[in-house]
């Protein structure tokens, strides 16, 4: 093994093989992670999925609550019946 050689075959330079920019998986990559940091770094958007986030765990909580009640009602009933 040659560790002078460089770790890519074409003999490119780093920085296009680091951006290759006509690699389809590079832009769809690029544009994904554009589309998001803006979407992320958006005050409203960001007030919206903590809104969203807030929702979801009261609906869980909720649930949970009515988990626990409905299995203390069926230990009380078992409790009853002997």
């Amino acid at each position: 093994m040659n560790l002078d050689a460089p770790p890519y075959d074409n003999q490119q330079s780093v920085f296009s093989a680091y951006f290759n920019f006509s690699d389809p998986c590079y832009l769809k990559g690029f544009f994904v992670g554009a589309g998001l940091t803006f979407l992320l770094t958006n005050s409203t958007i960001q007030r919206a999925i903590v809104r969203g986030t807030v929702n979801l765990m009261s609906v869980v909580q909720g649930g949970v609550e009515e988990v626990k009640e409905q299995i203390k009602d069926i230990k009380s009933e078992m409790s009853q019946k002997e």
